[in-house]
């Protein structure tokens, strides 16, 4: 196993946890602490991956910026789509093959989606970092197509992407485990695109 794939391991191991002890406790029921003795990791270690207990839940890692200049260049490079939605697909996309976690990560996501469901804490920092995700996709597109896009269509593309990541989300903790993320939101994209026509 390689380093980077340990450091994964630990980071999901440490989220599982939270996530127990948040079904199991509250948020508010257990002690950082308490969260390290549970993953078997030591104090400055779960310090080195989440500033919280809200952020080992919901799996904001410390360094899950670090690499924004990187990021941006990869997505900067993709070739720029005929549509914004295109667009902003496409790059939504490419951002997903990133994130291939196999079926430990559908376990760890349906797992946190309950727990968000009853800690209205993690449901309000859910939905503040879905927000700034969107808020992530509309600017991008300002810099994409400039001002042949208006702010409220910036906005209502970035909001229609929100909605088709929730739908291939939903359709990927049911899919067979050689269906990948990035495929499913495709299909999705593509469903809708096709119902549009219709």
């Amino acid at each position: 196993m390689g380093l980077q794939e340990k450091k994964e391991r630990t980071k999901l191991t440490i989220q599982r946890k939270a996530i127990d002890l948040t079904l199991d406790r509250g948020l508010s029921g257990f002690t950082m602490q308490e969260l390290a003795d549970a993953a078997g990791v030591s104090r400055s270690t779960l310090f080195n991956y989440f500033s919280g207990k809200t952020d080992a839940v919901l799996g904001i890692s410390k360094n899950d910026g670090a690499d924004t200049a990187g990021l941006e260049r990869m997505l900067d490079d993709l070739p720029v789509a005929a549509t914004p939605l295109e667009d902003a697909a496409r790059q939504v996309q490419a951002i997903l093959s990133l994130l291939e976690l196999g079926d430990e990560y559908k376990t760890i996501y349906r797992l946190m989606l309950q727990a968000v469901e009853c800690e209205p804490k993690l449901r309000e920092a859910f939905d503040k970092n879905n927000r700034q995700t969107v808020a992530w996709v509309a600017s991008r597109l300002e810099r994409r197509f400039g001002s042949a896009v208006s702010p409220s269509d910036r906005s209502l593309v970035a909001a229609l992407v929100g909605s088709l990541l929730q739908e291939a989300i939903a359709r990927y903790l049911d899919a067979s485990p050689e269906q990948a993320l990035a495929q499913i939101f495709a299909q999705v994209v593509a469903d809708v695109s096709r119902l549009a026509v219709d």
